[in-house]
């Protein structure tokens, strides 16, 4: 049986863009986000909260955030690899951290400079700080709801 909803998170911002040579400015990816809004999206990858000397693509993804005014109905999303891209996803306003773990050890290496077990490890150590109570999280933890009671206003 099928459900009866499901939410697409729209990755434009973040994977549509990680592999592009082109660095796009953060009021160029403001207006991508704009774009994505008007086509009534419920979720948005802004981006993902890593090193800017390695993935340039993705630099500026706090700024961005900060620039984007909020839509009722409309998560922001961010990817993170460690903790530390967790906290300052957090701290940057996001709706929902998604953390990144590989399927091969191939990948993983390639993708994070680590195992699998060592991105097990820090991913877990990342959700157990960030969740609600924990030393890094703040106010910005929001729990999620179920996608029938989230607004469908745009």
């Amino acid at each position: 049986m099928l459900p009866e909803q499901v939410l697409i998170t729209d990755v434009t911002l973040r994977d549509g863009l990680q592999n592009e040579p082109a660095v796009l400015t953060v009021a160029q990816k403001a207006r991508i986000a704009a774009a994505l809004r008007g086509t009534g999206v419920r979720s948005i990858e802004a981006g993902s909260f890593v090193r800017p000397d390695l993935v340039p693509q993705l630099a500026g993804t706090g700024e961005l955030l900060a620039t984007l005014p909020r839509v009722e109905g409309i998560s922001l999303v961010a990817l993170a690899p460690n903790l530390r891209g967790a906290t300052d996803a957090l701290a940057a306003g996001v709706d929902e951290v998604r953390f990144v773990l590989s399927a091969s050890e191939g990948h993983s290496r390639a993708n994070t400079g680590r195992s699998r077990a060592e991105g097990i490890e820090r991913v877990g150590e990342a959700v157990r700080r960030t969740r609600p109570g924990g030393p890094a999280c703040g106010s910005r933890w929001r729990s999620r709801q179920p996608s029938s009671a989230r607004s469908t206003a745009p």
